[in-house]
């Protein structure tokens, strides 16, 4: 095995994780601010 073959094969391992990590907190900012925004224009914030 080549040496950028191992280089390649150790970036792509174990990656998927951190991208559904990234949706997931995607999501929870999205929520957050809507809810910042619903708080605000009913005058509560």
């Amino acid at each position: 095995m080549t040496l950028s073959r191992q280089l390649g094969a150790l970036t792509n391992h174990g990656t998927e994780w951190v991208l559904w990590l990234l949706v997931a907190l995607s999501v929870l900012s999205l929520a957050v601010a809507i809810e910042r925004a619903v708080l605000f224009w009913i005058g509560l914030l």
